[in-house]
């Protein structure tokens, strides 16, 4: 069941789709039904709600900290942007099995800890950060399945998967 733009509009108020998103907000956590996002016109973090093609019910970080928050990442430690952030459903899937979140380990991803990458993966990763190219950690779920999390090296897409779906 699809819910339209005017209801939305209706109970929340501005409501955007996926390009209107793109040129006002640079997300930077999917925590469904959740984003968290920066305004680009004053780089305010807030959380932005979604469902099917819609993103509505802003909320400022300081309105959203006194409110039902979902789990952000910490950001202070971040050594890359994570661009646009995707999850495949069976990533997803493999982290509410084990009661884990995107948010813990994308935190993990954009501190540079790797994960269980070899050795080699490891040191192109940290050459990554200073000539730009692509970044990849793994990590085990508590139910030891392993997900991937890959950064492209434009910076536009951080993608979480399976090695499977890849």
């Amino acid at each position: 069941m699809s819910i339209s733009r005017q209801c939305l509009e209706a109970k929340y108020g501005k409501v955007w789709n996926a390009d209107e998103l793109a040129q006002e907000f640079v997300v930077t956590a999917i925590i469904a039904p959740k984003i968290v996002a920066r305004r680009r016109s004053d780089d305010v973090v807030g959380t932005l709600q979604f469902i099917d093609q819609f993103y509505f019910n802003w909320k400022p970080q300081e309105e959203a900290d006194r409110s039902d928050n979902p789990e952000r990442i910490d950001v202070s430690r971040a050594k890359f942007r994570l661009g646009q952030i995707a999850a495949t459903p069976e990533s997803l899937e493999a982290m509410e099995e084990s009661g884990q979140t995107p948010a813990f380990f994308l935190e993990k991803h954009v501190s540079g800890d790797w994960g269980i990458v070899d050795e080699e993966d490891s040191a192109a990763n940290n050459a990554a950060l200073e000539d730009g190219s692509r970044l990849l950690s793994a990590y085990h779920t508590l139910k030891g399945r392993k997900i991937w999390i890959i950064t492209e090296s434009d910076r536009s897409v951080t993608t979480i998967l399976l090695p499977e779906n890849y």
